[in-house]
């Protein structure tokens, strides 16, 4: 029984996503949407400002 529940509580850390990776995964996806955000006639002003706040990295 105890080696089954070590083994469930390994699998269960490799699949579920770390806070720094989703941070990470945050900033990749608004700096890469930012410009089509901010340029696109289409888009209402509050849509524009989805990724304020967030840190971008280049």
């Amino acid at each position: 029984m105890r080696h089954q529940l070590y083994s469930d509580l390994k699998f269960v850390k490799k699949v579920l996503p770390t806070k720094k990776y989703l941070e990470k995964l945050l900033v990749r996806g608004c700096n890469w949407v930012s410009n089509y955000l901010w340029y696109n006639r289409n888009i209402e002003q509050c849509d524009r400002t989805r990724c304020d706040g967030v840190t971008t990295q280049r």
